[in-house]
């Protein structure tokens, strides 16, 4: 079932990805019959404020294909100069059209323009000359198309035209006839033949929504803090007070009911109830019924003694009375199974019903389901299996006729199959004896198994144990202290449940003695560094908890700096826990030695 669900996976994959790559196919190739079918149309404008704007749209080479091009690009604007030149690098492209043709302009006209492209330094560039045709709808004073990005940097040469940059002034007010603001800007830094001397922007002005002067009767309140969960309702409170506002309509204090997150510890106990009386009558103006329960399980101070349970009425059974009497018949026996068409058949006459609508008799078919009604099967009887033939290695079972047609089924039937194997020579095999009684002291249960018959080399006793199945219990008792010459400890336990008479009524454990107890100090005071060359800090602690084993001391010595040069942190001991404040709580310790990285270790937080 998985092999046939990935197989399906692979096969969807496949097809999508065959259909995504006929999809880019086809968009490839209707964009090379586009660009075939369509030519690009320059449209000029005329010099105006000594700029000049220049758009290509895509025009059809034959009219017939004029949905095809419909591409049109977004209309640049360049400087009124008489040549341009762009270059990428260490090359230079100069562009110029001859101007020859616009002597008499009326209409679109085609024009020539020449493509040159110049090495700046030696002859690093091939020098190439082109002279295409673009169609061009105005001439005026047009010198050059403008600067074209032949790459990212991109350099003017020629009569280098400066940017012209403006300084920036402040926004005048908005005119309410038509919604805007203006901002005239005066010429900064740039060619004042090229540039305008003054700029105008304008642009719409924004809706200012009015601000609601606020009123002194706007009262603001400091929250306090919440109050302990109340174990009878489960809602913590918290008073607010007055913080600005006129105390004359404002409250001095407000206060905050909601409930907590966790319950409360006093209201986890379970209440449990019993059914004391069955369920009354539905009633028909609610469409409930209900019944009284009575307290079993429970804290009487939080549960209710009583509970009454309602719940929804069943839907009324509709009265079969009720309903048109049909036609009813009765049933006969099934007859014979018939082999041929593998079915039984019975006949149904008319019990109850009208006459006129209701058939006097029917016919009832279907197949056969019992198999003692379908003779032609023939089912045999299993007997045992006969002993093993050596020579054959098959053994042999007759089955006899159990249920069938004996003129259509063998009254036998031989079956043949290989033996299992051969009888296992050489083999251990063993005799168990009964489990033993249960040794109270280990709590387990032995038994042994003897050599019946195999080689020499069989082992002649096995012994094997089991825990046994608890009889005895016992009620653990205190260990003793540990014994130093045997390390060891003992413990008696004494019987409390018995199901035999075979237990005893104590007994008595050993085991050896655990791991010593941890030695723990306090956490004592650094010394001041000494004076030596690398100087050191000491640091004294004394045993709190441990065993005998422990040192009464422990003395540490760290370098007062770390093996980079840079100072290294000692603290004092840790403080308690301050009080929850904003839902964290902070614990602090001295720095006795240390920068800024220091101070940061000296402080953690919990959430509380």
């Amino acid at each position: 079932m998985k092999f046939t669900t990935v197989l399906v996976l692979v096969l969807v994959v496949c097809v999508v990805a065959l259909e995504a790559k006929k999809n880019k196919q086809n968009k490839k190739i209707a964009r090379k019959e586009r660009k075939s079918k369509c030519m690009k149309q320059v449209t000029f404008s005329d010099c105006i404020d000594n700029e000049i704007s220049r758009t290509i749209k895509q025009v059809p080479k034959v009219p017939e294909d004029a949905a095809l091009c419909k591409k049109e690009g977004k209309p640049r604007s360049y400087p009124c100069v008489s040549n341009n030149t762009f270059s990428k690098q260490d090359c230079e492209l100069e562009m110029q059209f001859d101007l020859s043709t616009c002597a008499n302009f009326n209409g679109t006209i085609p024009m020539n323009k020449t493509v040159t492209i110049v090495g700046r330094s030696g002859t690093s560039c091939k020098s190439e000359t082109e002279q295409p045709t673009e169609v061009v709808s105005s001439c005026g004073s047009i010198g050059g198309p403008g600067p074209k990005k032949l790459g990212k940097k991109v350099k003017t040469r020629g009569d280098k035209v400066k940017r012209c940059k403006y300084r920036r002034d402040a926004w005048s007010e908005c005119d309410p006839k038509t919604n805007k603001k203006t901002m005239t800007r005066p010429l900064k830094s740039g060619n004042a033949k090229i540039c305008k001397p003054v700029q105008i922007i304008e642009r719409p002005c924004k809706n200012v929504k009015k601000r609601r002067k606020k009123t002194a009767s706007v009262c603001k309140y400091r929250r306090g803090e919440w109050s302990d969960c109340d174990g009878a309702t489960n809602i913590k409170t918290m008073i607010k007070t007055l913080k600005r506002g006129n105390p004359r309509d404002c409250q001095p204090t407000q206060t905050i009911e909601k409930i907590c997150k966790r319950q409360h510890k006093g209201l986890r106990s379970k209440c449990i109830y019993r059914k004391t009386e069955k369920w009354g009558p539905c009633d028909p103006a609610t469409g409930f019924k209900s019944r009284e329960m009575m307290l079993k399980k429970g804290d009487a101070s939080l549960c209710a003694p009583k509970k009454t349970m309602t719940k929804q009425c069943k839907k009324k059974m509709k009265d079969k009375s009720s309903k048109k009497k049909g036609c009813k018949y009765e049933k006969s026996q099934w007859g014979p199974c018939d082999a041929s068409t593998n079915t039984v058949r019975r006949t149904l006459n008319l019990k109850d019903g009208d006459p006129i609508k209701c058939n006097a008799t029917k016919l009832q078919v279907k197949k056969c389901k019992n198999k003692h009604l379908r003779p032609h099967v023939c089912k045999y009887k299993r007997t045992t299996w006969e002993e093993c033939d050596s020579v054959t290695n098959m053994r042999v079972m007759i089955k006899t006729l159990k249920r069938g047609d004996p003129s259509k089924c063998e009254p036998t039937q031989t079956i043949e199959r290989k033996c299992k194997g051969k009888k296992q020579v050489n083999v251990c095999k063993y005799k168990y004896e009964q489990w033993s009684a249960c040794n109270v002291t280990t709590n387990t249960m032995t038994r042994r198994q003897v050599l019946k018959s195999g080689p020499e080399s069989c082992q002649a006793v096995k012994e094997y144990s089991k825990k046994c199945k608890k009889p005895c219990k016992w009620q653990n008792g205190v260990w003793s202290e540990c014994d130093a010459e045997t390390n060891q400890m003992t413990r008696i336990d004494t019987l409390r449940k018995a199901a035999g008479e075979s237990c005893p009524q104590t007994r008595v454990l050993t085991k050896k003695c655990g791991k010593a107890k941890k030695c723990t100090y306090d956490h004592g005071t650094w010394s001041e560094c000494d004076t030596t060359e690398s100087p050191v800090r000491t640091r004294t602690q004394k045993l709190v908890t441990g065993d005998p084993g422990c040192q009464p001391e422990k003395i540490t010595t760290k370098s007062c700096t770390k093996q980079n040069g840079d100072v290294r942190c000692f603290f004092g001991p840790w403080q308690e826990y301050d009080d929850c404040k904003n839902g964290v709580q902070k614990k602090r310790r001295q720095v006795i030695q240390g920068g800024l990285d220091c101070e940061r270790k000296s402080v953690k937080m919990k959430p509380c």
